[in-house]
């Protein structure tokens, strides 16, 4: 199924949301789980969504990763779906020990 999803020519980005609209009746939700990666099957899965919910940590390449996302999902809407929204972000793998999960309680602590 992923090698059809991401084969190169027309009307790839469209393959999985053409998919799911010949059994969407069927169901109240669809998730759709994506690897990290913004490749082929990344904007597969944004041009079939509705909305977003993006799970990412409390870590710095993981901020990084939500810059690069967001401009994905701003290039999706520009050209494939321009309703697409971001449902929101859930912190996941919280690690207050790290530099970066306690960046957050020193700024609060030092007020």
């Amino acid at each position: 199924m992923r090698d059809e999803l991401v084969v190169t020519g027309a009307g790839r980005e469209s393959r999985l949301r053409d998919a799911l609209a010949t059994v969407a009746d069927r169901y109240d939700l669809v998730l759709i789980d994506c690897p990290p990666s913004l490749d082929q099957l990344t904007i597969n899965a944004l041009v079939a969504a509705d909305a977003v919910l993006i799970v990412t940590q409390s870590k710095q390449a993981s901020i990084n990763g939500l810059v690069k996302l967001h401009e994905t999902i701003d290039a999706v809407r520009r050209n494939y779906r321009a309703d697409l929204t971001i449902a929101g972000v859930l912190a996941n793998q919280h690690e207050q020990s790290t530099v970066s999960g306690q960046s957050g309680s020193r700024s609060s602590a030092a007020r």
